[in-house]
């Protein structure tokens, strides 16, 4: 896939290429006889009760419709402002991974992180079913039965019980492989719509301000956190564990299998649970930021 350079001076109006679901592409036109027929239909809706509040010389209604009509207003400024910030946020995003789409950084470094799970998983069930089937020898001299490699069963038990304790990670890796690939669909091409739908309607300012905020942190924070994982292990590498049975205890052998399981598992425990903290953080924050109403402005 090609993407189009950026350039170093990015303007809020610069439709980024990498993320192309920033562009007010088909998914975004399709949402616009929506989010207009939602203003007008408020809007009117608005004019006549205030029509009604005159005539019925209602002044708490007026007040209350006044304040509607202030908050329709700010809604449609903030609808520009999340439109402008959404352009300048994957500008930035796409600066960070020098214009390769950051979902497709992170899917990648979580399949190379799969992959070396996965052949470390191999390497250990293969080396423990050749140290069983080597045990099962056993060899007769002077009618005396001897194994040499008698008591390596446990040994193969150890080795397996390792394979084994590296399969959840394996699946939870894939799980968020496909997460990321979700999340690139939908985030902003659907819940950014609906919180921007939810931001117009009276009274639902709070939950509009929620799914804006998940949406940019879904869509902006969490693959960064990926791609700076990535950055912060680039260079770590494993070494193939020997699959020859010789001594089925080598202290080389076990030293090289917990150098590996030691070099794996931070990146499948800490960066995953790490990313989810910030991500979370990150939904709150734009959470916060997207529910100001620009009150004090006015001295209230």
């Amino acid at each position: 896939m090609h993407f189009n350079s950026i350039s170093e001076t990015m303007a809020v109006s610069e439709i980024p290429t990498c993320l192309k679901t920033c562009a007010f592409s088909a998914e975004y036109q399709n949402w616009t006889p929506i989010i207009g027929g939602i203003i007008i239909t408020v809007a009117v809706a608005l004019s006549v009760g205030y029509m009604v509040s005159r005539a019925l010389n209602k002044r708490d209604w007026e007040a209350k419709i006044r304040m509607e009509t202030y908050h329709l207003t700010i809604a449609v400024i903030w609808i520009m402002i999340i439109l402008a910030v959404t352009n300048l946020t994957c500008s930035v995003s796409c600066s960070i991974t020098h214009d390769e789409n950051p979902f497709t950084t992170s899917t990648r470094y979580l399949n190379d992180l799969t992959g070396k799970f996965s052949s470390v998983f191999e390497e250990l069930y293969t080396k423990a079913r050749t140290i069983r089937i080597e045990s099962s020898f056993s060899y007769a001299v002077s009618n005396i039965y001897y194994s040499s490699h008698a008591g390596c069963d446990n040994i193969a038990q150890v080795y397996e019980n390792f394979a084994f304790m590296l399969s959840p990670f394996i699946a939870s890796l894939i799980i968020q492989q496909y997460a990321l690939i979700l999340i690139s669909q939908i985030a902003f091409t659907f819940l950014l719509p609906i919180g921007i739908v939810l931001r117009l309607i009276p009274g639902l300012k709070d939950s509009a301000s929620y799914v804006i905020g998940i949406a940019f942190a879904l869509y902006i924070v969490l693959p960064l956190t990926y791609v700076f994982a990535k950055q912060a292990t680039e260079g770590l590498t494993i070494t193939p564990i020997s699959t020859d049975v010789g001594d089925c205890l080598s202290a080389s052998d076990l030293q090289t299998i917990l150098t590996d399981i030691g070099t794996l598992l931070p990146q499948a425990v800490f960066f995953p649970a790490l990313s989810s903290i910030i991500t979370i953080g990150g939904a709150r924050a734009f959470a916060e930021i997207f529910k100001y109403d620009f009150a004090e402005l006015r001295g209230e």
